[in-house]
């Protein structure tokens, strides 16, 4: 970004860079959640209902698409709010001092 910054990147361009990579990582992450979630979920459902005598035979766990959904808002969004106050202070950073710092 220090480089970016010195060869002229405005500072809203900076802070859109940051903002996007942010929100890509919170979405990588939220979609591997939810794939970790529903794995380590039927895996735990089965284990539990060999200690339960009169388990349901049917699966428990059914997430719906409005659920996953509803989820991978509120990952994105979280991520993103968490991604504006670095943004906001890469944009603002003087160009020498970026370049020093790095």
């Amino acid at each position: 970004m220090a480089m970016m910054r010195a060869l002229g990147a405005s500072s809203a361009q900076i802070f859109g860079m940051v903002a996007l990579e942010c929100s890509l990582l919170a979405l990588g992450g939220s979609v591997l959640g939810l794939g970790v979630a529903a794995l380590a979920g039927r895996a735990l459902e089965s284990v539990v209902k060999g200690f339960v005598p009169l388990a349901p035979v049917g699966s428990l766990l059914s997430p719906t698409p409005a659920s996953v959904l509803q989820c991978l808002v509120m990952r994105i969004g979280v991520g993103a709010l968490a991604g504006l106050y670095p943004a906001r202070r890469a944009s603002r950073l003087h160009p020498a001092a970026a370049l020093r710092l790095d």
